[in-house]
């Protein structure tokens, strides 16, 4: 029989009070870590949201612009509006997770009884050498769950949140600029970068920053993701050569700029 029990479940005869709280301290601090990690991150999927709401609905193509750049304008609506599903979809999601410390944090009923039966003949069993092999091995622990919690966040984050921003840069980028042709389309472009600003205002706002990729830098593979390597006269090898989307970075992930690379 393999029953789980937490630390706010175990009872060890003759321990100090203290005992109880400095476990049930521990499960509460893993699960305020999770719960926190994803709060910030369902206000961010929120503030993306809102932001692409206000370019899918608020822009139709007009019919006499150039039918190429009405076409560009029309799937960059798409985009948008896909974008939107797929953020809520997230936002769901992010929502119906299990709360990690539940899922692997606890003890196994038998480790507790043995642990219990080792120490009940002690004065003390909160100071018992077995409780204090206890204690470490669970700081261990704890300090592993903690770190898988921090991972899963910044997955989440990345997923969820960073490479929406990716995406829309690239779009910034490669379409926006061609829309220069006539007033609507100007309009469309004018909105596309107020937006995009907006976006990167809040990614700040929340210690989000863009990794900066100056030019001929030199390739770091835990910054820049190499989409693809190209012999240019003047550059030497390694050196970035044009940078494809935006990077960013917080204190828990690290989202890659895209570059092009000299061979």
């Amino acid at each position: 029989m393999n029953t789980t029990l937490k630390f706010s479940d175990i009872f060890f005869p003759g321990a100090s009070p203290i005992s109880a709280f400095y476990m049930e301290t521990s499960d509460k601090r893993l699960a305020y870590t999770q719960k926190k990690y994803q709060a910030e991150c369902i206000a961010l999927i929120n503030a993306l949201i809102d932001a692409f709401s206000r370019i899918a609905p608020g822009f139709a193509a007009e019919t006499e612009t150039e039918p190429f750049f009405g076409n560009i304008i029309l799937g960059i609506l798409e985009t948008v509006s896909i974008k939107i599903d797929r953020l809520n979809e997230s936002k769901e999601l992010l929502n119906s997770r299990e709360l990690i410390h539940d899922q692997i944090s606890d003890l196994s009923a038998d480790d507790m009884l043995t642990l219990i039966n080792e120490c009940k003949d002690a004065n003390s069993a909160f100071a018992h050498p077995v409780f204090i092999n206890f204690r470490t091995q669970r700081q261990r622990q704890f300090n592993t769950l903690l770190e898988t919690v921090r991972k899963v966040a910044s997955k989440h984050l990345c997923d969820y949140v960073l490479a929406e921003v990716s995406s829309f840069d690239e779009i910034m980028r490669g379409c926006i600029p061609q829309l220069k042709n006539s007033e609507p389309e100007r309009k469309f472009a004018v909105l596309c970068a107020t937006v995009y600003q907006d976006i990167l205002g809040f990614l700040k706002r929340h210690d989000i920053n863009q990794i900066i990729v100056p030019p001929r830098d030199m390739f770091d593979p835990k910054l820049h993701e190499v989409i693809s390597v190209s012999a240019r006269p003047g550059f030497n090898k390694g050196e970035i050569i044009e940078q494809l989307s935006i990077g960013l970075i917080n204190d828990i992930s690290v989202y890659r700029a895209k570059v092009i690379c000299s061979e």
